[in-house]
């Protein structure tokens, strides 16, 4: 395992602990389930992204190049995630996926090809 990989899995351990008003505000702990979920999507991807709680109960994926690409992927309980794209021209587009670690595989390498 690289350590790209060891330390995404350390930074969600962090988050798994998070209590309740984690922000200073209403944010919610995170479900065992979930965490289970995201540590296999993590192990899974070649490509290791950012990893950031956010309030809504998610964690979103982050992902930049150096022509100023960038990935964003909303990670959350529901059954679609959302991505959110800028290509190096600037231009922005929101799409979902379905909620399965193909799915998020096939949306990084895309960005990376």
């Amino acid at each position: 395992m690289n350590e790209e990989k060891m330390n995404n899995l350390k930074k969600l351990d962090q988050i798994a602990v998070l209590e309740d008003g984690w922000n200073g505000n209403k944010a919610k702990a995170f479900e065992k389930q979930f965490i289970l979920t995201v540590r296999s999507i993590i192990t899974a991807l070649e490509i290791q992204p950012e990893i950031f709680p956010t309030a809504c109960d998610s964690v979103q994926f982050e992902y930049e190049k150096e022509d100023g690409s960038y990935l964003e992927i909303e990670i959350n309980s529901d059954d679609k995630w959302e991505v959110f794209e800028i290509n190096r021209d600037g231009e922005e587009k929101y799409f979902s996926i379905v909620a399965n670690i193909e799915a998020i595989i096939k949306v990084v390498n895309s960005f990376y090809e």
